[in-house]
């Protein structure tokens, strides 16, 4: 009879003659921009989708340079010029628009607050002036919360007006929902936006956090000497990271992680003569900040790298592409592979400056050009603890804002940009492999195995996924893409399908009481191999000892002259019998009648239900034979019910059985 085998599973890939790092889909190198005014600060802000901003300030404006998920440039415009600029405050996104905040007067003191809120495409959706009419503030810190509410944390510059630690929230269209004035410590501070909502605040060794209504939930006060960095804290989902650095010393600092009540968790060593700048987490929780390194060597870029406790995992140098020295300002992840460095370029001999980003892998021992440089440091012990004189807050409330919509300058830019350290993929391409003959009992399919998340792909049969079934012999083409369409390859294959070979089994006699022998036969060009019971047995003729395990088949598997596998599962019968129960047994361990039931094989499934003489059941068993526990000797009554196939009907054997010690 001719067999219908299963099918079997079989994938090919698509292989990547360069592997899947792309100069267009995945950038990594150095790249420079200049024709800007003197750079002063640098933030980097990353939408979920893969696009990115870097914003650029000056001592007049502020830039934006933006970037497709792909490293590509798609506009570049300057704000806020010749608006009593000051500076920068931050860049923010919501994942749909990039807000800008910058502060407008001179100096130490911003007489406002200037915001506008971008489009992916650069169009101005909102733009707006923050003031205290009378007052002027140090605004230090801007962040957006989940709700898409806006957080400005910051302290009035006149002290006898007794505003310290403001911290004002807006909703996403620059309305006031409450302003508040925590303490009276005119130290400047760092923040960020909780994960439960609310903003954890720090003014030098001082750490407070209030929720999303603005009242303050708990502060906390840590060693003297010990204040917060220029970098912000990081929220985590049990607690926060902080930054830190001591009194008088930029270069001495120290990572520190606080629980989400506040209370002290564990610190880094404290590294010497490195200023930490920026930091970011990896996937896997790694803390990698960015520093600034005042050496012997001048002045150099790099990145330290701690684990989610806190350990020292490395610290490495980058090498400076160009110019007298380089300075780092940001550090951001834009996926769970690669990460974007920002920092501005010195030219001593030229009197001015270039703003640099630089494209990194997660693992910096993976960079593929200009290597980064492992560094020794110098390292002493830390010592963070936590106060127990908890200082005394209360928020006030503060009601002296203005808003007015406020129309500020926009530009477009023209600058020039050079690329340094830049991997050449430009001979990329991909191979769907030789083309290969398949059996027809397999499942085949075709994958493009890429390792990354942003390629579009086209197949043959009008399908965009990674994998492919392939139903039928024939020419297969894949094209492949990336998002931004920079770059487009496509390759083909042709799949041949083994015809199906024919084979024979038979057996005899078709039915059989246990224990007797069945002759098993099989015909066909190629080899045989029997599979029963536990058992395997090679051959065109075998036999197997007739028992329950019939009912579960004895399955051949046939190879043939192509190597092509194929299977199928042949039932015999097995002939119902009377079935002869012992009357006793004693279970002494002499090996003679110690158990009472039935012998493996000779029914498909049965149970033995035992009961004493007073009709009380003692055992219930699922084929097994019954041992006698610590029972005494004596006449106990039986219920046999058994089957010999599955489908069979079950039979019934009632009687007593007596046991012997």
């Amino acid at each position: 009879m001719l067999m219908h085998p299963s099918k079997v599973s079989y994938l090919i890939y698509a292989f990547f003659l360069l592997g899947a790092s792309l100069a267009k889909a995945q950038p990594q190198g150095e790249r420079q921009y200049s024709g800007f005014d003197d750079f002063l600060q640098i933030e980097i802000s990353v939408f979920d989708s893969g696009e990115y901003g870097a914003v650029a300030s000056s001592t007049q404006s502020t830039m934006v340079l933006f970037f497709d998920a792909c490293g590509d440039t798609l506009w570049t415009k300057e704000f806020f010029k010749g608006h009593s600029y000051n500076r920068l405050i931050r860049a923010q996104n919501d994942n749909e628009y990039l807000y800008l905040a910058a502060a407008l007067g001179t100096g130490f003191s911003d007489t406002a607050i200037a915001l506008i809120k971008i489009s992916k495409t650069g169009k101005l959706v909102l733009s707006k002036i923050i003031a205290a009419p009378g007052k002027t503030f140090r605004w230090y810190q801007f962040h957006i919360d989940e709700a898409n509410d806006l957080y400005f944390t910051g302290n009035c510059t006149n002290t006898n007006a007794n505003l310290a630690g403001i911290i004002l929230k807006l909703n996403s269209q620059g309305q006031e929902i409450h302003a508040y004035q925590y303490g009276n410590s005119f130290i400047w501070g760092m923040s960020i936006k909780a994960k439960s909502g609310g903003i954890l605040n720090t003014t030098g060794n001082i750490l407070y956090k209030v929720d999303a209504n603005g009242s303050l939930e708990w502060q906390r006060r840590y060693s003297s000497g010990l204040y917060q960095s220029m970098i912000p804290p990081i929220s985590l989902n049990d607690g926060y990271l902080i930054f830190g650095s001591y009194t008088g010393a930029s270069d001495r600092n120290l990572v520190y992680k606080i629980d989400l009540q506040g209370d002290f968790v564990w610190s880094s060593e404290v590294f010497l003569n490195l200023n930490f700048i920026s930091a970011t987490l990896d996937p896997l929780g790694n803390i990698s900040i960015s520093f600034t390194n005042f050496g012997i060597n001048g002045v150099e870029w790099g990145i330290q790298k701690l684990s989610p406790s806190g350990l020292n995992l490395g610290s490495w140098t980058l090498p400076l592409a160009s110019g007298d020295a380089i300075y780092s300002k940001d550090l951001k992840s834009l996926n769970s592979k690669r990460m974007i460095l920002g920092g501005f370029v010195d030219f001593s001999t030229l009197n001015n400056k270039s703003l640099a980003l630089r494209h990194l892998p997660m693992e910096l021992a993976d960079l593929e050009t200009c290597q980064a440089t492992a560094i020794a440091l110098q390292t002493e012990n830390s010592q963070v603890s936590q106060d127990s004189n908890n200082p005394n807050f209360s928020p006030v409330q503060f009601n002296l804002f203005q808003y007015q919509t406020q129309f500020f300058n926009q530009t477009s830019l023209f600058i020039n940009e050079d690329n340094f350290c830049q991997t050449n993929h430009d001979n990329f391409s991909f191979s769907l492999g030789v083309d290969t003959s398949i059996c027809s009992t397999i499942d085949f399919r075709l994958k493009a195995d890429t390792s990354a998340s942003n390629f579009n792909y086209w197949w043959s049969t009008g399908e965009t996924t990674e994998e492919i079934s392939l139903p039928e012999s024939g020419l297969y083409w894949l094209e492949i893409s990336n998002d931004c369409g920079s770059f487009r390859f496509r390759d083909s294959i042709i799949i041949s399908i083994f015809p199906l070979i024919e084979f024979q089994l038979s057996f005899s006699p078709e039915s059989a009481f246990t224990g007797e022998e069945v002759s098993f036969l099989a015909a066909g060009n190629g080899s045989f191999i029997w599979h029963h019971n536990n058992k395997i047995k090679a051959g065109a003729a075998v036999k197997f000892i007739a028992s329950s395990a019939f009912a579960d088949g004895v399955i051949v598997e046939f190879i043939d002259s192509n190597n092509c596998a194929s299977y199928d599962t042949l039932y015999p019968q097995l002939l119902e019998t009377n079935l002869y129960m012992p009357n006793a047994f004693s279970p002494n361990g002499d090996g003679l009648n110690d158990i009472f039931g039935l012998q493996k094989g000779v029914v498909y499934h049965y149970t033995l239900d035992i009961y004493d003489r007073y009709g009380a059941q003692i055992a219930s068993l699922n084929n097994e034979s019954w041992n006698g526990g610590n029972y005494l000797s004596g006449s106990y009554l039986y219920i046999l019910r058994y089957q010999f196939a599955p489908a069979a009907d079950f039979k019934t054997i009632k009687s007593t059985l007596n046991l012997i010690r």
